[in-house]
């Protein structure tokens, strides 16, 4: 590599985990090049799989790096051809030149707003979240507050996370494990620092996650009287049915639930902006409604 290039090395980003471990390697990985003024080089000569999370994080931190004409590319030659497969069919590469794919298979194609449309988000979560066949079986009513739900995540982008590079969402569908990921990503402030700039007596990052998860949180609220909050929380409460599993990170703090059990942890360095990572399990015969339906 030329003198003066920062060569990051892209570790794998795996889905199973009991805490951080899933991406909280990529976190430090990358904590030195969002701002780094020279060309930033990605090795994948370590990388054997990487999530829809992570390859969130890592669209998030070209974009980045690209709203102030920094220039990130990849090492071409350490790219595995299934690694590579995955990058082109989810849209990554697409951000560093290479056309689009236009049959992204078990790929949900990355999408980026830099203002809040929700029209515009709305078409992209029923094209490829919410009428996919791996998406599970549900009634019209909790389609709709689901559907909800992710508008209201990726709204809290343009209220809350002062992000340059606007919001993002990606995901994967996983055959095998019966499972179909969606991803959230902003470059912004973080969740977490937003929470402790409003909410007094909060100690750390990751007690600052759990807040924002319980029912009616959030720092709009507070700081405006509108009553929002409800969209982590429908989510966390469906994915406790469904068995799913939610990661968040933020700034320093990381938080996973899975049905009833849950883990936080501190990440080995803080990421910029928030990452909202949902599992959802799909399973043959099994169809949900809310309780009154």
């Amino acid at each position: 590599m030329p003198p003066g290039d920062m060569v990051i090395a892209v570790p794998s980003v795996h889905l199973g985990g009991t805490s951080a471990v899933s991406i909280d390697s990529l976190v430090a990985a990358v904590e030195s090049a969002w701002d780094f003024s020279g060309p930033l080089v990605l090795d994948f000569s370590g990388c054997r799989f990487i999530s829809a999370g992570g390859t969130a994080v890592l669209a998030g931190l070209t974009l980045h790096r690209g709203t102030r004409g920094l220039t990130t590319i990849i090492a071409q030659d350490t790219l595995r051809n299934d690694v590579s497969r995955n990058l082109w069919r989810i849209g990554f590469l697409e951000l560093l030149g290479h056309h689009k794919c236009l049959a992204p298979g078990n790929s949900l194609p990355l999408h980026r707003q830099d203002e809040h449309d929700v029209e515009r988000l709305v078409a992209y979560l029923a094209r490829e979240v919410m009428s996919r066949s791996a998406m599970p079986s549900m009634s019209p009513a909790l389609s709709k507050e689901i559907r909800r739900s992710f508008v209201e995540i990726f709204g809290n982008v343009f209220y809350h996370s002062e992000s340059p590079i606007g919001g993002l969402v990606c995901g994967q569908v996983y055959p095998r494990r019966q499972e179909i990921e969606v991803s959230f990503f902003d470059s912004g402030v973080g969740l977490c620092a937003k929470v402790r700039s409003v909410m007094q007596g909060i100690a750390d990052d990751p007690t600052a996650i759990r807040w924002a998860l319980e029912r009616g949180n959030s720092t709009l609220s507070i700081s405006e009287g509108d009553p929002r909050g409800l969209g982590l929380f429908w989510l966390r409460e469906f994915l406790k049915v469904n068995g799913g599993d939610i990661q968040i990170s933020a700034n320093q703090g990381h938080y996973r639930e899975r049905g009833s059990a849950y883990s936080h942890s501190s990440l080995l360095a803080p990421l910029r902006g928030t990452l909202i990572d949902l599992r959802i399990k799909v399973r043959a015969g099994v169809s949900y409604k809310f309780a009154n339906e």
